[in-house]
């Protein structure tokens, strides 16, 4: 038995964000970089109140 296709295959696969499709590889890109947007700020944030808190200390800390 011989199976013989002459005709193209696509395949499409759809990872939803949140449960939402991406009708569009522009739509995803874009979702894409603003989340990617998001993280960075919430770590420039984060880092921010890291050095805030270390001044404090360094502030409150006897000098010897």
């Amino acid at each position: 038995m011989q199976i013989t296709n002459s005709s193209i295959m696509f395949v499409a696969v759809s990872l939803g964000s949140g449960g939402s499709e991406m009708s569009n590889a522009e739509e995803w890109a874009r979702s894409l970089g603003e989340e990617i947007k998001a993280k960075q700020s919430a770590a420039r944030e984060d880092a921010q109140t890291v050095a805030m808190h270390r001044d404090i200390v360094a502030e409150k800390m006897p000098l010897k």
